[in-house]
């Protein structure tokens, strides 16, 4: 499996604050989180465009809760909705003109991605094709920026949308300081696994694909810390009642620009397995273990010293997001 995140330059995007108190943090996604994260406001939207990679047995694309700062700041690591993948993506004519080219027109690809006879990818695999991603938690943001594509020739089958889902997010208000909102900083992972021919998808995991952080601007003033009424002359003080009324003036239009106009909840997840009892295959594992240990005995001359039970974990998304010490993955960062 190859993990891929979506970067942007943290300093240009992100809180000053949120890429100074993580900077020495290892993560993840690699060290600090400014350019492997982002915040998101209510309406805000990610917007890429990219191509699917040659036939591989698996890949999405997805946004995470990756960070969360309230009460504490901890790792979610949390989907917030299924995964677009190579099942559901929506995609559009063949690409030219790329460097992994050769791996979409090669006949041992598989015939459900490439006509053997002709050499050609089938109109209906969505490998090496083209595809509009949009994530945001508002239903109106995500109609504007499909009719924007729409109107620039983007055909609608090719366009996904990424639900970020409103009523488990913390968005970023960017009228108050960082270190006052909290907001969650989301990551964006794309995934890469078994890839048919290796040598022909090598190349594509190092290619890259332009992705855009759409921020929709308020028409609203910045809120200023109010300062204590002891640290204030009498004509301060006198300002300062006025930008105290200012402030509570605009409070209840400030809640209502701080929330997505449409905003878009959790879709309906896909079902997960058959339903079907796979006891069956418990006699063909036990063959399947015996098989390696004895070739790593005759070819390594490797002995089975321990043996021990794995538990199948399915962690609760629910939990992750609202607990800061269930971690059914990995462990909290300690340095937090």
């Amino acid at each position: 499996m190859h993990y891929r995140t979506v970067a942007f330059d943290g300093q240009e995007i992100n809180p000053p604050a949120l890429c100074a108190i993580t900077s020495g943090v290892n993560t993840p996604y690699g060290p600090g989180l400014c350019n492997f994260s982002f915040v998101l406001g209510p309406r805000d939207a990610v917007v890429g465009l990219f191509c699917t990679p040659p036939p591989v047995k698996y890949f999405s694309l997805r946004s995470y809760t990756g960070f969360r700062f309230r009460p504490q700041a901890w790792l979610p690591a949390v989907e917030l909705a299924d995964p677009d993948n190579n099942l559901t993506f929506n995609t559009t004519g063949k690409a030219s003109g790329i460097m992994w080219r050769e791996g979409c027109i090669r006949g041992d690809m598989g015939k459900r991605a490439v006509t053997k006879k002709e050499g050609v990818e089938d109109d209906e695999s969505p490998f090496c094709k083209t595809a509009l991603f949009v994530s945001t938690a508002d239903g109106a943001t995500a109609r504007e920026a499909h009719e924007a594509f729409r109107s620039a020739g983007w055909p609608e089958a090719a366009m996904n949308l990424d639900v970020v889902s409103a009523e488990k997010a913390y968005f970023r208000n960017f009228r108050l300081p960082w270190v006052v909102d909290r907001s969650d900083a989301f990551v964006i992972n794309f995934r890469v696994s078994q890839p048919l021919n290796r040598t022909a998808v090598e190349p594509y995991y190092f290619s890259s694909y332009p992705f855009y952080m759409l921020r929709h601007k308020s028409t609203l003033p910045s809120l200023r810390p109010v300062q204590q009424q002891h640290e204030l002359g009498k004509e301060q003080q006198h300002k300062q009642h006025q930008q105290e009324d200012h402030h509570h003036r605009y409070l209840q239009q400030d809640d209502l620009v701080n929330q997505p106009r449409e905003p878009l909840t959790t879709p309906p997840l896909r079902p997960r397995g058959t339903g079907d009892d796979e006891e069956y295959l418990l006699p063909s594992l036990a063959a399947l273990e015996d098989s390696v240990i004895s070739y790593m005995d005759k070819s390594r001359g490797a002995k089975l010293h321990a043996r021990w039970e794995m538990e199948h974990v399915l962690p609760d998304t629910g939990r992750c997001l609202t607990e800061p010490d269930y971690y059914p993955i990995a462990e909290n960062v300690k340095a937090w």
